[in-house]
């Protein structure tokens, strides 16, 4: 989703700042994970959630894309094992 998208959607339920007291974080930093100028996983399964949508649909840039390191929350992709 763009984050013109997003805030369409928050707002039709609640509001940016009720989200980011309800999820105990700044509304300058739910804001900025928004815009993706900032990546916090709890902030954007928040997010999601208070959208009604799965995390991986509203950041799929995030989520879909193989992990950069081994202690990454981002969804691992099914590599089949290689017959031998």
């Amino acid at each position: 989703m763009t984050p013109d998208a997003i805030k369409k959607a928050i707002r039709k339920k609640t509001t940016q700042r009720a989200l980011a007291e309800k999820l105990k974080r700044s509304e300058m930093s739910v804001s900025l994970v928004i815009r993706r100028e900032r990546i916090s996983d709890y902030i954007m399964r928040g997010i999601a959630k208070a959208i009604g949508k799965e995390h991986t649909a509203v950041f799929p840039e995030y989520y879909l894309k193989p992990p950069k390191r081994s202690t990454s929350k981002t969804v691992r992709p099914y590599i089949p094992a290689k017959a031998a």
